[in-house]
C-alpha cells in the first residue's frame, strides 16, 4: 500500500477531487457542491489553503479553506452565503479566521486517520499564518434518523457528552474541534435535516485579543441560531 501524503492541491487534481466528491456524496454533489470553475477559483485565490490526501496516484481525501473575519465566521450563515456560492470570492487575506468549507475522505478509506491528518494540516496552516481561529460548519448525518425523537440541541449535546455517536461530529471532536453553536438551513442535506454544527478551534499561539479585535462569544452549550436571509 502506498504511503499517505498530504499536499497542496494543484490544477491537475481537479478531476480527481470531483470524482472524490461524487464518491463521497452522490446526492449532495448534484445539489450544492463544487464544479471545476469553483475549484480553479479556490486555487487561484488561496492556493495554500487547498489540500489533497493522496496514496500513489489516487486522491483519497481533500480539504478546501479560505480566510474570513471572526465576526463573519461566528455569525449565523449558510454554506452558500459563507462560500459566496461556492466561489470563495469573499476570501479576505486580512481576516483572522480560517474557514473550512469542505473536507472529504473516500468511503473506502475512512477510519484510517486521513480526516485527522487533513485537520492537522488546516490547524498548522492557521498557526503559520497567525490566524486566531479555525471555523467550519459540520454535517450531522446521524440526526435525520432520530429527529422525531429529540431536538437538534439535545442530539448535539449527547454526541458532545459521548452518550451517542455521529460519524462526522464524533470524528471532528476527536480532531480537536469544539461545538460553538448550531446553524439552521446550512445546507440542503436530508441526512442532517439541513442543520450543521458551528465548529471552532482556537490557535493556542494567539491569545485572546492579541490583534486588538473583538473576541466572539463561544457558548458553553450548543445553541440554535436563526438563518441569515439569502
Amino acid at each position: 500500500m502506498a504511503s499517505l501524503l498530504i499536499r497542496r492541491a494543484v490544477a491537475s487534481d481537479i478531476p480527481g477531487i470531483l470524482q472524490l466528491q461524487f464518491d463521497c456524496y452522490p446526492v449532495l454533489s448534484k445539489i450544492a457542491q463544487w464544479r471545476p470553475e469553483h475549484l480553479a477559483n479556490h486555487q487561484r485565490l488561496f492556493p495554500e489553503g487547498q489540500f489533497v490526501a493522496v496514496e500513489g496516484p489516487r486522491i483519497v481525501g481533500t480539504s478546501s479553506t479560505f480566510i474570513t473575519r471572526s465576526d463573519v465566521g461566528f455569525a449565523p450563515h449558510t454554506f452558500r452565503q459563507i462560500t459566496a456560492r461556492g466561489t470563495f470570492a469573499d476570501h479576505d487575506p486580512s481576516g483572522d479566521t480560517l474557514y473550512g468549507a469542505e473536507i472529504m475522505v473516500h468511503p473506502d478509506c475512512r477510519r484510517r486517520g486521513i480526516g485527522s491528518s487533513l485537520y492537522a494540516a488546516r490547524f498548522a496552516l492557521a498557526r503559520r499564518l497567525g490566524l486566531r481561529y479555525f471555523v467550519a460548519g459540520g454535517r450531522l448525518p446521524g440526526y435525520a434518523s432520530v429527529r422525531d425523537e429529540m431536538s437538534i440541541d439535545a442530539y448535539v449535546r449527547d454526541v458532545v457528552e459521548g452518550k451517542t455517536s455521529d460519524r462526522v461530529l464524533s470524528a471532528q471532536l476527536r480532531s480537536g474541534l469544539k461545538v460553538a453553536g448550531i446553524l439552521k438551513d446550512y445546507l440542503d442535506d436530508p441526512n442532517s435535516a439541513n442543520y450543521a454544527t458551528l465548529l471552532v478551534w482556537e490557535n493556542p499561539l494567539r491569545g485572546p485579543n492579541k490583534a486588538g479585535s473583538a473576541e466572539p462569544e463561544t457558548p458553553a452549550e450548543p445553541t440554535s441560531h436563526a438563518p441569515v436571509e439569502a
